[in-house]
């Protein structure tokens, strides 16, 4: 089955071992007319009632967006131009999920345009990321874009408040004498939200207000993705227009013919099948925009014990080495293929793994392939009877988050974890069933992973969390883990950054299937970088946060290592790995 995306970019899907449920889920769709439906803002199609159904019904606006920001094309660029034109040269955004993975996919796809030097996307509250970007800018040139739905997120208003101070206390020099702080800063949120306020009362260049019916992971064409992508190469235009075009071409097709349907439908019926590791493989141009697409699958399908797994990043390896609970979604650049990737995916073909295939034949269709990946994942949600506009267990994360920095400014500290094991250059907080364990196992590395790992099955992933600045050296170190672990043990990997993936994915591994295995990791001791107007400061915030995500897997009874890492996170990350080749380099083979 084709659907022509444009001229040359094509997008193919192969259903293989599910092609009879596939089939039903295509009649199910014209049978119950679920686009048609869809596109009219129909919230009764998702056959939902009571909060529910009133959840989806203040969450459809990202399909109308598409038309009328299609109209602000032109503005948006304008306002950029005027931004470069003030003299300013490092864009930088604050947000989290949603607010900040669309503006990274520009960032990384398109790079900066004009006089911009650089664009930095701040979605964390490690001291040590928060300095490195202030040491990179310089500070009186930069341009601060905070973008929240609401701006009580803690992580974004703690990270506008600090740099909002930062910029307040600029010694004054003649070319910046007569502005106000607030000058250099815009922010993009709901109407009447506390963001709203606080940007007025501070000044701001421009509040950006977006439509209050958008949820976070949906409005990557909406202001929240457009206003930044207008500082980079992108042609605003061509990325709205394409985008407008392909919904319409989505809008007149019916559910059998819908390439966004067909997509969704695929990953809906492969779930219930157990085929629920959807691995993501991309060429080079294509790949920012994975991350993206892992937020928005997970935190839309990852509840009620259900959830599409997205696999985003893992290293490509030969097909023997894959599970049976794979299915694949190929994101190519027309003549970008090379021979492993293509390898992969004709002996997955021939094996009857189900699959699509996207090809495009230009950058730009990244903005059809936002609204495409919307609509497959809505359909996910239609196809496994939940609601894919809500996030339920992503408060949870927040709310233990909350309770412990309550406990700090009642008693002025943090509650600090109980330390079981002293490893080389780790301290071990939890491990499994502690209790289980015995004294010997414990403090012999090899042996306290052997258990943790033992019985792990062939249906399981493993989540590497890990508390502290993505390098390119932490990347490596955890790409080399995770090829370690799927050697091993044939089972597929994540990876994420907190508090990063708390808005994100955070919400498959508590919501989800209870399938996962999490090894959290946080960073080493840094120097303490104070939030103004805050009992708590960066580090103790990130802190709380891993230590308040760690408790939910705790408290499920999932299997949970948590590491504390006392030199360089990537040193701990290749001595767990270490460790792990040791202690199963005899028994090498798949659980």
């Amino acid at each position: 089955m084709t659907d022509k995306v444009s001229e040359k970019a094509t997008f193919k899907i192969a259903p293989g071992k599910v092609a009879r449920e596939y089939q039903q889920a295509l009649e199910r769709g014209d049978n119950e007319r679920f686009v048609e439906r869809l596109f009219a803002c129909d919230a009764d199609v998702f056959g939902k009632s009571g909060d529910a159904l009133k959840s989806i019904k203040n969450r459809l606006g990202w399909l109308p967006v598409v038309k009328s920001m299609n109209e602000e094309a032109q503005a948006l660029r304008e306002f950029a131009d005027s931004v470069i034109k003030d003299g300013f040269r490092h864009m930088v955004v604050l947000g989290m999920g949603g607010s900040s993975l669309a503006p990274e996919t520009f960032a990384k796809m398109f790079y900066t345009r004009g006089a911009i030097d650089s664009i930095d996307i701040i979605d964390s509250t490690y001291p040590q990321m928060i300095n490195a970007v202030l040491g990179r800018i310089n500070l009186e040139k930069a341009f601060f874009v905070v973008a929240s739905k609401s701006g009580k997120t803690v992580e974004t208003l703690s990270q506008a408040r600090f740099f909002l101070d930062k910029v307040s206390t600029i010694e004054a020099s003649k070319a910046t004498q007569a502005r106000q702080p607030g000058s250099q800063f815009i922010a993009i949120t709901d109407p009447g939200s506390f963001l709203e306020e606080f940007a007025k009362e501070n000044n701001f260049r421009k509040v950006f207000l977006n439509p209050a019916d958008i949820g976070g992971r949906y409005s990557a064409l909406s202001n929240f993705g457009m206003v930044p992508a207008s500082f980079t190469r992108a042609n605003i235009g061509a990325l709205l227009t394409g985008a407008a075009e392909g919904y319409k071409r989505l809008a007149d097709s019916k559910a059998s013919l819908n390439s966004a349907y067909q997509l969704g439908a695929l990953w809906g019926v492969c779930e219930e099948a157990g085929i629920d590791k959807l691995t993501i493989v991309t060429s080079k141009t294509p790949a920012p925009l994975a991350p993206w697409i892992e937020q928005l699958v997970a935190e839309s399908t990852g509840k009620e014990g259900k959830g599409v797994v997205p696999i985003e990043g893992e290293p490509v390896t030969k097909f023997s080495e894959y599970g049976d609970d794979r299915l694949f979604l190929f994101l190519t650049l027309a003549g970008e293929e090379d021979e492993q990737l293509t390898a992969l995916r004709d002996e997955a073909q021939r094996a009857g793994v189900p699959m699509a295939c996207i090809e495009w034949s230009n950058p730009h269709e990244v903005g059809f392939e936002f609204l495409r990946q919307e609509v497959a994942t809505a359909t996910a949600g239609f196809i496994l009877g939940i609601n894919p506009f809500d996030e339920p267990n992503v408060q949870e994360s927040k709310d233990n988050t909350a309770e412990i920095l309550a406990e700090l400014d009642k008693t002025g500290e943090l509650p600090q974890p109980n330390v079981q094991a002293l490893w080389d250059g780790l301290s071990v907080y939890e491990i499994g069933d502690i209790a289980a364990l015995e004294q010997d196992e414990l403090k012999t590395p090899a042996k306290a992973i052997k258990r943790f790992f033992t019985g792990l099955r062939k249906d399981s992933y493993v989540a590497l969390l890990g508390y502290f600045e993505r390098t390119p050296k932490t990347e490596r170190a955890l790409s080399n883990l995770r090829d370690i672990i799927r050697s091993k043990f044939g089972v597929a990997t994540l990876r994420g950054y907190g508090p990063r993936y708390l808005h994100s994915i955070g919400q498959l591994y508590k919501g989800g299937a209870a399938e996962g295995q999490f090894i959290v990791f946080t960073g080493p001791e840094t120097k303490e970088l104070a939030i103004p107007e805050a009992s708590f400061s960066f580090n103790q915030l990130i802190l709380a946060q891993a230590l308040g995500d760690t408790g939910s897997y705790v408290k499920r009874n999932l299997p949970t290592l948590m590491f504390k890492a006392t030199d360089a996170p990537e040193v701990a990350i290749d001595f767990l790995a270490a460790q792990i080749d040791m202690a199963f380099t005899e028994t090498a083979a798949h659980v």
